[in-house]
């Protein structure tokens, strides 16, 4: 398959002002994140609020640079983009990966009309007179499953499911190769939901793209991603095949996030009520970062990070993996100042 995006050991670290006399502080929103994405595949990232989803979005898009790392975007190394680069070779690379918003009430411009919302992005990019622009609008309006003459109408005069819609038909307007889609259903009632993953994943498999896809709902991931990243405070601390994942988690995180969606979690699955709150990212644990609510959490976790490696077909950031792979999960109320055992040989 066609490698579209690689990504190796990207970081994005603010500046945080404090006070007048005080240094700023360091904020790591995206803490080292590492994935290949091909042609006609998903990628779900997930997780919750505050753990680095959207700010890792941004700098695949290309409307961030990552503060270190690497990201390639169909062969092109995006740090050079805008420096050292022609302007040819810039206008193909942000032709290369376009974006679905969230909420589609709020990304189309109610003043203009839907011809032009389609039509604006070749008439900035694209070398196309008029009557071409128009015919490409109406014709990916129908591809998108809405009729072509609604191209003289405004956003208000349609549905949240035909806008994110009209949204899905801009993003595809320059013919990317990838799709970053943000929470694209998440504004959406529940059937209309179904409604347009199906149009997603209808759309992947024919014009082969690639989709990087934002989301917390576990149920809506399971139906269209084929690889999951999960997520915690700006970590990977899970990523491989939705089928090994979903069907047994190896990190305490991604196990609590299965068993807090109902018919996701497998029936053996333990119940998880994680405690506390998000630690802050100006001040993470020093050692695992999911450390301060992990209910297996021993004193390696507290004093060495661990670093993601393959256990079971998937990276797992967690010095237990083995052992929970061989042993399972054991009872919460077990868990507390028990050293797993390490797996037979």
């Amino acid at each position: 398959m066609t490698i579209v995006a690689q990504a190796k050991d990207l970081k994005r670290v603010y500046a945080i002002r404090r006070g007048l006399f005080k240094p700023p502080a360091q904020l790591q929103a995206v803490g080292g994140v590492s994935f290949t994405l091909e042609a006609g595949k998903t990628l779900a990232v997930v997780g919750e609020s505050g753990c680095g989803k959207s700010t890792l979005a941004r700098m695949v898009s290309l409307i961030e640079k990552p503060t270190s790392g690497s990201f390639e975007l169909d062969g092109m190394e995006t740090a050079r983009h805008g420096a050292g680069m022609s302007a040819s070779q810039s206008a193909q690379m942000r032709r290369t990966v376009q974006l679905v918003f969230q909420n589609p009430y709020s990304s189309l411009n109610p003043r203009k009309k839907i011809s032009d919302i389609l039509e604006g992005p070749l008439q900035i990019n694209m070398p196309f007179g008029k009557a071409e622009r128009q015919q490409r609008a109406r014709d990916m309006l129908a591809q998108v499953g809405l009729r072509p003459e609604y191209a003289n109408r405004y956003p208000h005069m349609f549905s949240g499911g035909q806008r994110q819609r009209i949204a899905i038909a801009r993003a595809l307007m320059l013919s990317p190769k990838l799709v970053v889609a943000d929470e694209p259903v998440s504004a959406l009632d529940v059937s209309i939901q179904a409604q347009v993953l199906n149009l997603l994943a209808d759309l992947q498999a024919q014009l082969g793209l690639a989709y990087l896809f934002i989301s917390h709902d576990l149920a809506v991931v399971r139906h269209i991603a084929h690889d999951v990243l999960v997520m915690y405070l700006g970590h990977a601390v899970e990523q491989g095949p939705k089928t090994k994942i979903f069907a047994q988690p190896l990190h305490p995180y991604t196990q609590a996030l299965l068993a807090s969606t109902p018919g996701v979690g497998s029936r053996t699955t333990n119940r998880i009520v994680l405690k506390g709150e998000l630690p802050s990212p100006l001040n993470p644990p020093t050692g695992c970062v999911f450390s301060t609510r992990c209910p297996y959490v021993q004193q390696r976790c507290i004093d060495e990070r661990p670093q993601q490696r393959l256990v079971d077909e998937r990276l797992v950031a967690c010095h237990y993996a083995d052992q929970f792979l061989v042993q399972g999960f054991p009872s919460v109320a077990s868990a507390d100042n028990v050293f797993l055992a390490p797996a037979a040989v």
